[in-house]
C-alpha cells in the first residue's frame, strides 16, 4: 500500500511539474490563433496560459459563428468555441506572415471543430493547403 501511494505522488508531482512547466514556456515567435472570435480580440487560456488571438488580422472572407449550445457545455477548450465557415468562394486563404521570413522550419498544427454551427447536423468536408 505504501508503494503504491509513493507512485500516486510520484505521479501527481510529475503532473504538478509537467503543468509548471507549460505554465511557464516562453510564447514569442508563436502564434495561436482562435477562428471566429470578435475581431480584434485575444485572451489566455486559463490551463495553459497560452494567449490565443482573433484571426481577423490573418482573413479577409469567412462569417463567425459559435458552435451549437449543446457542445458548448460539453468541457470543450475555449478555443473550439467558435469557429469561422466559408460559405463563400472557391478558395479562401489566411495570411500569415512568418516572423522569420522564408528558409525556416515551423510547426503548424491545427484543429478543426464543427459543433453544429450552422444546425445542419453534417460536417463539411474540404481541402487545406500550406
Amino acid at each position: 500500500m505504501a508503494m503504491l501511494s509513493s507512485l500516486s505522488l510520484i505521479s501527481f508531482t510529475s503532473f504538478a511539474l509537467l503543468l509548471f512547466l507549460v505554465h511557464a514556456q516562453d510564447q514569442s515567435g508563436f502564434i495561436s490563433i482562435d477562428c471566429g472570435i470578435p475581431n480584434d480580440s485575444s485572451y489566455n487560456d486559463e490551463t495553459t496560459g497560452i494567449k490565443y488571438v482573433s484571426d481577423s488580422a490573418f482573413v479577409d472572407s469567412g462569417t463567425s459563428k459559435s458552435i451549437a449550445a449543446e457542445f458548448q457545455s460539453s468541457g470543450f477548450d475555449k478555443h473550439l468555441l467558435n469557429v469561422r465557415s466559408f460559405p463563400e468562394g472557391k478558395r479562401n486563404c489566411y495570411d500569415v506572415r512568418t516572423p522569420r521570413g522564408k528558409g525556416f522550419k515551423y510547426l503548424i498544427r491545427t484543429r478543426f471543430m464543427y459543433g453544429n454551427y450552422d444546425d445542419l447536423g453534417a460536417a463539411p468536408e474540404f481541402d487545406l493547403y500550406l
